[in-house]
């Protein structure tokens, strides 16, 4: 998270895979409670396996999940080789040739070093609340608002504008099409939003082919448009305003503060919860449910969690 962090400039790789890779070692590392030479081997060969590319975003392709498993995978051999007395560069980050020089155009890591012994970045993570880029929560919530709020129905919207940070309109403002992949349209909060006006959430279901090819989503997707303010903070997903359009002429608007499922808005237990459920029930696992919210309850008292987890999912 610090590297990312770090970073002044717009995406230019995919900083989950690119950066994300660091993390990984840098967590099995602590885990496993390495020397610090053998774990700057490891952040050494972090930076040999460091990949990940923004045209999988551009194109809506699978890759761009693929490219975060291969960065967890590419720790376990990192911090595999260092253990095994492999020396790896020292200027892995901040080096001629490192992380923030060949992947970023700018970047400041002074200041957030400066951060850490204060600061405990894993109780800044956000969770997602719907299975989509997480760039389109805010879209997602502000039409769950119009509808909670102002009693928005499919049938009354002409246009629905989401103005939000350059960063939003880069990585989810692409226009709905008639063949989208899950992918794709995981991406696109046009199609997303309708998706919500329709059926009030968005759900794993929603990217089935049957559901991609709605006509009726697809011609409401086709009156969503997102736009780019002007906001110079090029990692900057709020603050955000949604506005509504009726066919009679009224219109209805929304501020966007920040992202459901950030610590500015965090989940609650029965979001989180219902969330959970709704996993399972996808996978054919709903009657897993009810022991597991019970062993998540008690998960300070397990012993051994991968056991008691594995018990309960098996088939």
């Amino acid at each position: 998270m610090a590297l990312g962090l770090a970073a002044r400039s717009p995406l230019k790789f995919f900083r989950p895979a690119t950066a994300g890779v660091f993390g990984c070692v840098a967590g099995l590392a602590r885990l496993k409670r390495l020397d610090r030479e053998v774990a700057l081997d490891a952040f050494g060969y972090a930076l040999a396996f460091a990949s990940g590319t923004m045209q999988a975003h551009v194109e809506g392709l699978p890759t761009l999940p693929v490219q975060i498993a291969a960065a967890a995978r590419s720790a376990l051999q990192a911090v595999d080789l260092a253990e095994r007395g492999m020396p790896g560069p020292r200027g892995a980050v901040d080096g001629r040739f490192g992380y923030l020089a060949l992947f970023e155009d700018e970047a400041d890591l002074a200041g957030v070093l400066a951060e850490l012994p204060a600061r405990r970045r894993i109780v800044e993570v956000s969770w997602k609340p719907f299975p989509t880029g997480r760039a389109a929560h805010g879209g997602i919530v502000a039409t769950q608002r119009f509808m909670a709020e102002h009693g928005l129905e499919a049938g009354a919207l002409e246009r629905l504008v989401y103005r939000a940070p350059p960063l939003i309109h880069r990585l989810v403002g692409r226009a709905v099409k008639g063949e989208m992949s899950p992918a794709y349209a995981r991406l696109c909060l046009p199609y997303l939003a309708a998706v919500t006006l329709t059926r009030g959430t968005v759900g794993l279901e929603d990217f089935s082919a049957e559901r991609l090819r709605d006509p009726a989503v697809l011609a409401l997707a086709a009156r969503v448009e997102v736009m780019a303010d002007d906001n110079p903070d090029p990692a900057a997903f709020t603050p955000a305003s949604a506005t509504a359009t009726l066919r009679d002429g009224s219109e209805a608007r929304l501020d966007v503060r920040a992202q459901l499922g950030s610590p500015a808005d965090p989940l609650s237990e029965a979001q989180h919860l219902a969330k959970a459920q709704a996993c399972l029930a996808f996978a054919g696992l709903a009657d897993r449910y009810e022991a597991l919210a019970a062993l998540m309850a008690g998960f300070a008292e397990v012993d051994d969690v991968g056991g008691a987890i594995g018990e309960l999912l098996r088939p």
